[in-house]
């Protein structure tokens, strides 16, 4: 989740009972203003320049508990200053990888990744 206000507001119907004790004590109340701005201040989106290291995203398209945007918007704005990103997004998935051939490309696509990482040994932080 790339934004807690936006995460919290599109919560789908048939969830809202099952996080409505934790979501707002956990998390916050986006519609208070002085917790909506503390949650948008702890989202990634608003420390996207904090991130350094080479990146993998991982997403579900059908996750109807973290919408699709939430990676993009990550993606889009890593890749909008030059960083090291990649994103596996799966079209047939959902919260979770579960089926078989999924979570071979999963598992391949983090071998792959973090052998690239390894090889390449340190690499320069970006500013």
């Amino acid at each position: 989740m790339s934004d807690l206000v936006d995460l919290v507001r599109s919560v789908v119907s048939f969830a809202r009972r099952a996080v409505e004790n934790s979501y707002p004590r956990y998390i916050g109340d986006p519609d208070d203003p002085h917790r909506a701005a503390d949650m948008l201040a702890r989202s990634p989106i608003s420390r996207v320049d904090d991130i350094t290291a080479p990146t993998l995203l991982i997403h579900g398209a059908n996750d109807v508990r973290v919408h699709r945007r939430h990676s993009d918007r990550i993606v889009d704005a890593l890749r909008a200053r030059g960083a090291e990103v990649e994103y596996l997004l799966n079209e047939n998935e959902v919260h979770w990888f579960i089926n078989q051939d999924s979570n071979i490309a999963l598992y391949r696509t983090l071998v792959r990744f973090l052998a690239g990482i390894s090889a390449a040994g340190p690499r320069p932080v970006i500013e």
